[in-house]
């Protein structure tokens, strides 16, 4: 048993991406399912109309799939607990017990983000402190052009500081949501946008001729997580008793 659940949470994933459906019936069609139907429900592939493939590329403009994957060498957590008690009698109505328990949890499961937004790397960071401080910012000028984040302001820092998508990061210094929200973000404010554009992930930096991996090494992935025991926690105590 994993005393942090990490290794439970992980069981319950399977490598790879996930395509989830979710079928309830209807009032005139199965109404109530039981385990007879399943030979007309399974695969559930059927019901996506050819979307999905297995192995399928997946196109920079989905930006919402995850992925995890799990280290080949992945072991099973354990907990050691370790007592010491000493006990010692003071004169004749007097014992004093001092006892030490301790518990080392090991091999913990946890996972590592294998697809951060990157903002330190890329001159993000000083673009959004200058914002921060109500300046402004070239680079921000050349992402997010004029009216692509807030209708009616030109300025890049502006747009960043006006937005209700992007104000509240921007103020309480929420970097990698910031780089995340410019990273998926449509544009919806956008003058002039393609049919279309307010469904496509990341138009907003790519109407700016953005490079795709600007930000997140793999723009079509929310998230690449990589499962492995990396984590560990100790516990000490003492315990002093004296009984007369």
């Amino acid at each position: 048993m994993d005393p942090n659940v990490g290794f439970l949470n992980v069981l319950a994933n399977v490598p790879g991406t996930l395509y989830p459906h979710e079928y309830s019936g209807t009032a005139s069609v199965n109404p109530y399912l039981d385990m007879t139907m399943l030979p007309s429900l399974v695969p559930t592939s059927q019901f996506f109309n050819g979307s999905v493939v297995p192995l399928k590329l997946r196109p920079v403009t989905d930006r919402s799939a995850t992925v995890s994957v799990y280290d080949p060498d992945i072991r099973s957590p354990y907990i050691q607990s370790l007592n010491l008690a000493l006990s010692r009698k003071i004169g004749s109505f007097m014992t004093m017990d001092v006892r030490y328990i301790g518990t080392l949890s090991r091999k913990q499961v946890t996972g590592i983000s294998l697809n951060s937004p990157n903002f330190i790397n890329n001159g993000l960071l000083q673009a959004f402190e200058a914002a921060r401080r109500g300046g402004e910012s070239a680079l921000l000028d050349k992402l997010i052009l004029p009216n692509a984040l807030q209708f009616g302001i030109t300025s890049g820092a502006a747009q960043l500081r006006a937005a209700s998508s992007t104000g509240t990061n921007l103020a309480t210094g929420n970097y990698s949501a910031l780089a995340t929200t410019l990273a998926t973000s449509n544009g919806t404010a956008i003058t002039g946008a393609p049919a279309g554009a307010s469904s496509i992930g990341g138009y907003l930096l790519r109407y700016s001729g953005t490079p795709e991996n600007f930000i997140y090494t793999n723009p079509q992935f929310s998230a690449v997580t990589w499962n492995t025991n990396r984590d560990h926690s100790n516990y000490h105590s003492m315990q002093a008793q004296v009984t007369m």
